[in-house]
């Protein structure tokens, strides 16, 4: 009984990562960029305190897009 629930297991871990979002930067739209700040506050204090970090998904912030009226 147990290969079988270990089987199913590592089947059902093999599927969702097969399901998982294949951009190249993980973003899900163009207004979202990532907090490379925040990536350095976390990481300057984790090293503080020996400490490592290992990001799975970096932060993002949201951000505006404006575009220039070039018609004259």
């Amino acid at each position: 009984m147990r290969p079988l629930y270990l089987a199913l297991g590592a089947g059902f871990l093999l599927c969702g990562c097969s399901a998982m979002s294949t951009h190249s930067n993980g973003l899900s739209s163009d207004t979202d960029q990532i907090d490379h700040e925040k990536i350095q506050l976390v990481e300057d204090y984790a090293k503080r305190r020996t400490m490592s970090v290992h990001w799975i998904n970096y932060p993002v912030r949201k951000t505006t897009i404006v575009q220039a009226n070039t018609k004259n």
